[in-house]
């Protein structure tokens, strides 16, 4: 049984290690609330412990989290994810110290103010952990091992973090290699898979197959619908869902590369092009849609907004510039960090200013931030955002790694 601790206060830092334990290949959190199967009742319980949860966020305000690793990775899907007065995060030690691998999740509970590890790669040290998305009680994530020769095999499993128990929802297929893990979004509901598989034995002249796959969980049969299939020099990225759509991207390489936007929705069974240009670092809540501006390899661009109601465009500069990176959106909520990683910025739609400003402090860095509704779907209560930093990057001393969540919103 690992050790347990945690120190805090309202405003302050807290930090602490949960109790963990590896049960059938997967490493399982000793934490949740104790009931009688699954069920209406049970879902019952589980609403009204999110809402406590949210209770608790609002009344303890912000607070920061010493992460026990400092260094956090800025790609998209590696942001903080926030769910039912949960935060999940990952970080490494930094390039050639141990820990390097981001092989493992952490994960606190605001209200048991409790750290915890419930996820660790199977793969040990060939072993790290691509996209990751929390949802309620359950948490999703890529496992990735690397071979000798940067050839990936993977796993995607759904954690029911409540309950104990561990489920891998579809893996690297036999015969064919990768040499791109895959992307994933989750919203508890649906879980939407962005494939790359290498068709062919010569990796210099095989066919790569981008496939996008929903996996609908309720479904007894788990068998996923096939929303796309690409075989041709392109790029599949940034998942997102919304109550009843998928979105991901498509980049085309070639003279002259573009990427496109793609939404299906799920009750008309239809899949149509968004027309909104190149873009990328997509993310979607409720009616909105946000994005950078430009090609996933440009670094920093516009933020966008997007409502799926009434298909338009609302704002192409939310964040007045092109040094802008990483938006999250939830509520009227848009965060982003800046592209030299000086700062994030909060934005209220309905407000239509940045009501929130984490700004520059001498040798912090900022990576991604996230906003997500604090009584996992109640916007009423008021929403949070989180957002992680480096602290005393280049100075004297060892450097340190925060997760900060900070309740916004009436």
């Amino acid at each position: 049984m690992a050790r347990k601790s945690s120190v805090g206060q309202r405003g302050g830092v807290v930090a602490g290690v949960g109790a963990v334990c590896v049960a059938g290949g997967a490493a399982a959190l000793l934490v949740g609330m104790s009931g009688a199967g699954a069920g209406r009742g049970d879902a019952g319980r589980a609403a009204a412990t999110a809402r406590l949860r949210a209770a608790h966020i609002r009344q303890v305000g912000e607070v920061t989290i010493a992460s026990p690793r400092p260094y956090f990775v800025p790609y998209s899907g590696q942001g903080p994810s926030l769910s039912a007065g949960r935060v999940a995060w990952t970080a490494n030690s930094g390039q050639g110290a141990t820990g390097s691998s981001i092989d493992r999740i952490y994960l606190y509970d605001l209200a048991r103010r409790q750290l915890s590890t419930p996820v660790y790669s199977r793969y040990g040290v060939n072993g790290f952990i691509g996209d990751y998305a929390l949802a309620g009680d359950e948490l999703a994530y890529v496992d990735t091992g690397v071979t000798p020769a940067r050839i990936f095999t993977w796993q995607v499993c759904i954690d029911d973090l409540r309950h104990r128990r561990s489920r891998v929802v579809v893996a690297s297929p036999p015969g064919a290699s990768s040499y791109i893990p895959p992307r994933i979004a989750f919203d508890g509901t649906h879980l939407l898979v962005l494939q790359t598989a290498i068709l062919g034995s010569n990796a210099a002249t095989a066919t790569p197959e981008n496939t996008v796959l929903l996996y609908t969980l309720s479904r007894p049969d788990q068998k996923p619908e096939t929303l796309a299939r690409i075989r041709q020099a392109a790029s599949l990225g940034d998942p997102a869902l919304t109550r009843d759509i998928a979105l991901w991207t498509t980049q085309v390489f070639g003279r002259h590369p573009s990427s496109r936007l793609t939404a299906y929705d799920m009750r008309r069974r239809v899949r149509h092009a968004i027309p909104v240009g190149d873009v990328s670092e997509v993310a979607a809540n409720g009616d909105y849609v946000v994005w950078k501006s430009g090609l996933a390899s440009m670094p920093g661009g516009r933020i966008g907004l997007y409502s799926l109601r009434g298909e338009r465009i609302l704002s192409g500069d939310l964040a007045h510039g092109d040094k802008a990176t990483f938006p999250s959106v939830g509520g009227d909520l848009v965060s982003w960090t800046s592209v030299d990683n000086s700062r994030v910025q909060v934005y209220s739609l309905a407000a239509r200013r940045v009501v929130h400003d984490a700004a520059p402090v001498p040798r912090r860095v900022y990576g991604l931030s996230a906003v997500a509704g604090d009584t996992a779907g109640a916007p009423a209560a008021g929403w949070a955002v989180s957002w992680v930093y480096t602290a005393n990057v280049l100075g004297k001393g060892p450097q340190r790694g925060y997760v900060v969540v900070r309740p916004v919103g009436p």
